[in-house]
């Protein structure tokens, strides 16, 4: 584990994949994973969850959202070097995970979703 002390009060530390502020005896992100496809949680249960995915189908979130406020997602280009945005996008959010359609299977689609989570 890695901590640091700023002049402002503010202490970071790192733990494996876990990064962890405090400012204030506050801790402004309370669970995380900094994987490829993860998600912080922040006090008063704010909750950001991001991956990756590539092809069609259902997406699923690491953490369930309490209420889900919104999903946006990347426009993707071709692996083999085409440079026309793809129109891939996202349909059915649900607090569990949303859909993915487009023009291209395997194109990949990075997205960032934001919402609430129970304490």
């Amino acid at each position: 584990a890695i901590a640091v002390v700023g002049t402002n009060g503010i202490t970071t530390s790192i733990s494996g994949n876990t990064l962890t502020l405090n400012a204030g005896g506050i801790s402004a992100i309370q669970a995380s994973s900094f994987a490829s496809t993860g998600y912080a949680k922040f006090a008063g249960n704010l909750l950001i969850q991001w991956g990756r995915f590539t092809g069609t189908g259902n997406v699923f979130f690491a953490l369930a959202f309490t209420t889900v406020l919104g999903v946006t997602t990347s426009n993707c280009v071709k692996t083999d070097g085409d440079s026309v945005p793809h129109t891939n996008g996202t349909r059915s959010v649900t607090n569990t995970g949303f859909n993915v359609y487009g023009r291209v299977a395997d194109s990949p689609l990075f997205y960032i979703a934001i919402g609430y989570i129970a304490s």
